[in-house]
């Protein structure tokens, strides 16, 4: 009734009103449900890229996201660069600064500017982090998008089963799935919150 009154939608059923996807799942309890939706204007519908249910972290529960379209009116700046601290964690990333900070010195020790020298310094390490961030970040997602996908299937084969005979190897690798998808996200600086 109340969604009736203010025109909404549970978008994820209107997209797909034959498939079978749970929100939140209790093997203890024998229960599969959807307990989590995302309502919508029906106005709103045309902007919506794409909805969908994926595993999470959270023991039993799962995400429940919603991709918006808008207009791009106007196109988004470069942006500032910030140094991800966890980088410093990272010992391969902590060595390869230790050399190459020698190697830079020696690079501008002829400059009699000592400012202009030590910026020069600055600017090297930074395009070297840069770039090894970026190649981390890439890596992760590609990662992480491997993880969620194998998690999808186990999530599948767990929900669309009545007979698992090897429930416990899946939910094993279920949970170490999880484990490296919290790991994924700490590294990130984006912990998930349950």
């Amino acid at each position: 009734m109340t969604m009736e009154i203010f025109d909404l939608i549970d978008i994820q059923r209107a997209r797909y009103p034959n498939l079978n996807t749970y929100s939140y799942l209790s093997k203890a309890l024998n229960v599969k449900s959807r307990l989590d939706f995302i309502l919508i204007t029906k106005n709103l519908s045309k902007h919506v890229k794409n909805t969908g249910i994926k595993a999470s972290i959270a023991p039993g529960h799962k995400i429940v996201h919603l991709w918006l379209s808008w207009p791009n009116n106007s196109p988004r700046g470069p942006g500032f660069w910030k140094f991800n601290n966890t980088l410093l964690k990272d010992k391969n990333y902590t060595a390869e600064i230790c050399e190459l900070i020698p190697q830079i010195r020696e690079k501008y020790k002829s400059l009699k500017d000592k400012r202009l020298a030590w910026e020069l310094i600055k600017m090297e390490i930074r395009d070297h982090t840069m770039s090894v961030a970026k190649r981390k970040a890439r890596d992760a997602f590609k990662r992480e998008s491997e993880i969620s996908k194998q998690l999808e299937e186990l999530d599948y084969k767990i929900c669309n089963s009545d007979n698992l005979s090897n429930i416990d190897d899946i939910s094993n690798e279920y949970k170490s799935l999880k484990i490296e998808m919290q790991t994924i996200y700490e590294e990130k600086g984006r912990a998930a919150i349950f």
